[in-house]
């Protein structure tokens, strides 16, 4: 699978049975539809898996007009209701949601 932000292959990472996919460049997260919502009530899953900075993703948070790397459908913005200032991205067809590098954590929180 490749990244949809920096076209980095993502390679399979498993929480407590839920598999996911982590960019091995911008170390960005890809879940399958409403994985995300079920790692997140993980206690310490975001620990284990959002491993760099907020900083690093941010450096690749204004990347626009880019594909999901399931099915090839548009990615579209979503603001978590809960914590808004948390902007993540979903794909309009499959409801797959990738995480830039520290999002994650920051939503677990």
């Amino acid at each position: 699978m490749i990244c949809p932000k920096c076209a980095g292959g993502m390679y399979p990472v498993d929480v407590d049975g839920h598999a996911i996919r982590r960019c091995g460049r911008c170390e960005g997260l890809w879940f399958e539809m409403g994985k995300h919502d079920a790692v997140k009530l993980i206690p310490g899953s975001a620990g284990e898996i959002d491993c760099a900075p907020a900083s690093k993703g941010r450096a690749y948070n204004e990347r626009r007009n880019y594909q999901c790397p399931t099915c090839g459908g548009a990615m579209k913005k979503r603001v978590i209701p809960e914590q808004p200032h948390i902007e993540s991205e979903s794909c309009e067809v499959c409801q797959g949601a990738f995480f830039d590098a520290g999002e994650f954590t920051d939503y677990q929180e």
